[in-house]
């Protein structure tokens, strides 16, 4: 890059604050002028908002919910970090988010009848009376 093309940007920090960038730069092994331009213009990864805090429950359904929710939280993620890695070209992340979608709506389409067999597989497990003491 020519000289012409540069530009120079200055800001005011607090000492503390220019404290903590000296301990970042060196601990970085650049220049101030490298750590900097690499903090400012590197991807931001997405800040989510803290969750709401949900009252606890023994209702199958909105554990159910609740896992579904954190599972969809972890394959946004993981779509985030494809994306922002730049591992893979963008129509092949709308591919997989797409048939990751459909197969999603074809596992709820039989939550129900998935449901009622693990039910009926833990009620056959479960013995009918609590052992006796002693034996």
């Amino acid at each position: 890059m020519e000289d012409s093309e540069l530009r120079t940007i200055t800001f005011k920090v607090s000492s503390e604050e220019a404290e903590a960038i000296g301990r970042a730069v060196r601990a970085s092994g650049l220049t101030r002028s490298d750590y900097i331009r690499q903090q400012l213009l590197a991807p931001q990864p997405m800040v989510a908002e803290p969750l709401p805090k949900l009252p606890e429950t023994r209702d199958p359904t909105i554990l159910l919910h609740q896992i579904l929710f954190g599972l969809d939280r972890l394959h946004h993620g993981m779509y985030i970090i494809a994306e922002t890695a730049g591992v893979l070209p963008p129509e092949q992340l709308k591919s997989i988010a797409d048939k990751t979608a459909r197969d999603g709506i074809d596992f709820l389409g039989t939550i129900d009848e998935r449901i009622a067999r693990t039910r009926r597989q833990l009620a056959e497990r479960r013995p009918a009376a609590p052992p006796a003491a002693g034996k």
